[in-house]
């Protein structure tokens, strides 16, 4: 059996699996899937497509995600996207089978604009950046590792090369345990900057 849909909010597809329904995802899209095998154990197989899907205050562009789900456990492979005016590339698993439901992802952006990030101080912040993740836990527990690297990164006239971070995401809405360390200039001594953010649902780039 195939399928090809007209446009829909994403925030309808959310709502279908509880462990993810509160997570901040909007926008419209559009999907090609084929189901296939028994009835009792279908494989769901398909392709979405969106231009503009925001994912909590990060909106992400052109978006083509594959995805699989078969046995309660949905993969998702991100074969392109942008974000900042750069690429974004990924994969990841919600095991549902799990509960709470377990998930891990990986996700790359290369050439990111980082006034695109700031745009109300732009005249403070040049140049462009690449970024990982890497995040394990469950869908109300996650930690998360991230590095960003970058050739001309400046921040208010301070040349920014490495930056690596650490933190968890509780409650699908928390940031807790951040921990940063940031090389500046030609320093081999890092910067290190720790806290929390409280409520990301409510959390703004400018």
């Amino acid at each position: 059996l195939a399928f090809k849909s007209k446009a829909f909010n994403v925030k309808n597809v959310m709502d279908l699996f509880p462990a993810i329904s509160k997570w901040k995802i909007s926008g419209t899209a559009t999907t090609k899937l084929g189901i296939t095998g028994k009835i009792e154990n279908p494989l769901i197989k398909g392709t979405f497509y969106s231009k503009s899907t925001k994912v909590y205050p990060f909106d992400c562009k052109n978006v083509v995600l594959g995805y699989r789900l078969k046995q309660n456990i949905l993969r998702g492979n991100l074969i392109r996207g942008s974000l900042h005016n750069g690429k974004l590339s990924g994969n990841g698993i919600v095991n549902f089978r799990k509960n709470p439901p377990a998930l891990k992802f990986s996700i790359t952006g290369s050439e990111m604009d980082i006034q695109s990030v700031f745009p109300r101080m732009a005249k403070n912040f040049s140049g462009t950046f690449n970024i990982t993740a890497k995040g394990r836990g469950v869908t109300s527990k996650f930690g998360v590792d991230m590095a960003l690297n970058s050739d001309d990164l400046s921040l208010y006239e301070q040349n920014i090369k490495e930056i690596y971070t650490d933190l968890n995401v509780l409650n699908n809405k928390d940031i807790d345990d951040i921990y940063t360390t940031a090389y500046v200039n030609e320093s081999t001594t890092p910067l290190i900057v720790s806290g929390n953010i409280k409520d990301l649902l409510t959390t703004t780039l400018s």
